[in-house]
């Protein structure tokens, strides 16, 4: 489902990405972790389309996204959906607006139609019947929920996640964590996380991609990342600074 291919990014000349290298398949959950700054963030806008590489390959659903006009790019991306880290509500907008914005757009779908699915997918999430609130009126973890909602609304053959449980107190990150595995299991999507919490990947990873130094450091199933000897991913996982980094 994605393939990236020696993926290299500067910025003002640096290297964040330096040489990327993995394939996800078809269904599988995979979790993108790494310390803050390493690209994380980066290689998401990357692999769905809304950032280009400075070298490499990217291949989305058997696409090559570097060959793609903006027109196959937005083919591609209609058939992802993504959660971005603040939720990225329209304030202005009903939550009922908010989730059906994309199929209103595509004019695909009858108002009914709309209405229909934008219940099913606020259903799915846990918050029935709010299709009227704006989000000011919402609570973080229902922010969260609402954009959610709005990523799996089109039924996505891919699902990114950027740090879904960021900011969210320990309770409303669980929930979030289990609705993550519900849409896993009921769409059967492709899911990629990019996250710092070892619970949710822990709890929803097949498999982990660790970055560091602009590569991809270390790849396995959570079980082999937690018991790893490797200092710079045991350090990671189990959140203990380096003592040379550490300066008064």
């Amino acid at each position: 489902m994605i393939e990236a291919r020696e993926i290299v990014r500067r910025f003002d000349g640096h290297a964040v990405l330096n040489g990327v290298d993995f394939r996800i398949a078809e269904g599988e959950a995979a979790a993108i972790i790494g310390r803050s700054g390493c690209g994380k963030s980066v290689l998401l806008r990357i692999l769905i389309g809304l950032l280009p590489a400075d070298s490499g390959r990217v291949v989305v659903l058997g696409q090559d996204l570097g060959a793609l006009d903006e027109r196959g790019l937005l083919e591609i991306r209609q058939q992802c959906g993504m959660l971005f880290q603040a939720a990225a509500l329209f304030d202005s907008l009903t939550v009922e607006e908010n989730i059906g914005f994309l199929l209103r757009r595509q004019g695909r779908c009858s108002r009914a139609e709309v209405d229909r699915r934008v219940a099913e997918a606020l259903d799915l999430v846990g918050l029935p019947g709010i299709q009227a609130k704006k989000p000011a009126e919402l609570s973080g973890g229902m922010r969260k929920r609402v954009g959610l909602a709005r990523a799996i609304v089109h039924r996505p053959r891919i699902v990114f996640y950027d740090e879904p449980t960021t900011g969210l107190d320990p309770v409303s990150a669980d929930s979030i964590d289990r609705l993550i595995e519900q849409v896993c299991a009921k769409l059967r999507a492709t899911t990629v996380v990019v996250t710092h919490d070892m619970r949710t990947v822990r709890r929803i990873a097949q498999r982990v991609l660790m970055l560091h130094e602009g590569r991809v450091y270390a790849s396995g199933a959570p079980r082999e990342i937690f018991a790893s000897a490797d200092p710079v991913v045991r350090r990671f996982v189990d959140g203990v600074s380096d003592p040379r980094e550490v300066t008064l």
